[in-house]
């Protein structure tokens, strides 16, 4: 850091403060920064001293929030293993399966190679000629029709943000005539 003038350690501590909400990370990132500069020193001089600082501290805070990110996706597969039954009952997952077969081709392929399969909507869209938004509006569409299928044919306990959270029943259990057991899976 001996080479890390204070007003340009001031100007690097707040561009990653901007960026980065808690100042313990605001501290890692800055480190970060720091480190690379010593080991780049090693190697040649840095021509523009400012340059080369905003454009390693925006690397840097990437990197933070890129390893957050893959932290957070850790966590959560672990605790979506850990609490299965809470977050995704097996009864709706039963319902969903004969319902995505009753959808559109077009929607239930979107839906398996997005939700299922984890395709990732920016290389779906290219492959498919469309622009981001648009397949970004047809995959909500065909969300929206699954779930809409869902609430007709079965009863399904949602909690406050209208997720489903809780077990789910056909219909035709409760006499309502909404199809049978087998057009849901329960």
């Amino acid at each position: 850091m001996a080479q890390l003038e204070p007003e340009l350690l001031a100007r690097l501590r707040t561009m990653v403060r901007r960026r980065v909400r808690s100042s313990a990370d605001v501290d890692d990132v800055v480190q970060e920064v720091a480190l690379r500069l010593v080991a780049s020193g090693e190697r040649a001089p840095i021509a523009s001293p400012h340059a080369w600082l905003a454009a390693t501290a925006r690397r840097a805070v990437a990197d933070h929030h890129r390893s957050r990110a893959r932290a957070g996706r850790e966590l959560s597969d672990d605790a979506a293993a850990h609490d299965s039954r809470e977050h995704a009952p097996p009864d709706v997952a039963r319902c969903l399966a004969p319902l995505m077969n009753r959808l559109e081709a077009s929607d239930r392929s979107l839906l398996e190679r997005v939700d299922v399969r984890g395709e990732r909507q920016v290389e779906l869209a290219r492959e498919l000629g469309l622009s981001i938004s648009s397949l970004k509006s047809r995959v909500q569409r065909a969300r929206l029709r699954l779930r809409r299928a869902l609430l007709e044919r079965c009863d399904v306990e949602l909690d406050r943000r209208g997720q489903p959270s809780g077990d789910a029943r056909c219909r035709s259990n409760a006499g309502t005539g909404g199809g049978d057991c087998s057009s849901c899976g329960s």
